[in-house]
């Protein structure tokens, strides 16, 4: 994308899919029509915990985006599948993000399928990443040019783990010795079009817990 070789961006989706129990639990009631059990919905599923598949994976959608175009200008759409009715928690939520330049990002997230990946179509060409959450376990990089043969590209490093590399930076900038990469208010600028998806699927944005924000900031 900087080198330009595929010119301008017109369009990107990006998908993240991993199903729990719970999830598919629930989805098997709805199929068939069964009440949920006495007590607490499952945690995953417990909107006063935070809970819902957008919040859990579609997080990762939304900064991929934001990671590769900026800040969007508004929201175009959205839809979410309920978990039950009236639950407010969902199992999948698709929304649609414009950005500058008409660039378009199609988010899709559910817990019924698999897979976290990416297309990006241009005006030069397209280019996919297959498993941008897990890239230490497989990952695979396809460029598609107009105006030359398409190539896979692969990256392992020293195959150390994601997470392994995330705590490795966490405490690298506790320790000093560099910036984390990610800001607070970048992460707080994420949770803002969250709850803008959450608004506009009719499900509501998740409830915020005044005391911890007080606590973290006081």
């Amino acid at each position: 994308m900087r080198s330009g070789e595929l010119g301008q961006p017109t369009s990107l989706e990006v998908t993240a899919g991993l199903p729990s129990p719970d999830a598919l639990f629930s989805a098997g009631r709805s199929a068939l029509r069964l009440q949920r059990p006495e007590g607490p919905p499952p945690a995953k599923m417990d909107v006063s915990l935070g809970g819902g598949n957008f919040m859990g994976q579609g997080c990762y959608t939304v900064s991929v985006a934001r990671y590769l175009f900026g800040e969007p200008l508004r929201l175009l759409n959205a839809s979410a599948v309920e978990d039950v009715d009236g639950s407010r928690a969902d199992l999948g939520t698709s929304a649609t993000l414009l950005f500058p330049k008409g660039v378009t990002a199609v988010l899709r997230s559910s817990a019924l399928s698999i897979g976290f990946n990416v297309h990006l179509t241009a005006s030069r060409g397209s280019l996919s990443l297959t498993n941008y959450l897990f890239p230490h376990i497989y990952h695979a990089l396809s460029v598609h040019p107009d105006s030359a043969p398409a190539r896979t590209e692969r990256v392992y490093g020293d195959g150390a783990p994601t997470f392994e590399l995330q705590l490795a930076a966490f405490a690298a900038a506790v320790r000093g010795r560099s910036r984390f990469p990610i800001t607070p208010a970048d992460s707080v600028e994420n949770m803002r079009w969250i709850d803008a998806i959450y608004d506009a699927t009719g499900l509501g944005k998740r409830p915020s817990r005044d005391r911890y924000v007080t606590a973290l900031f006081v």
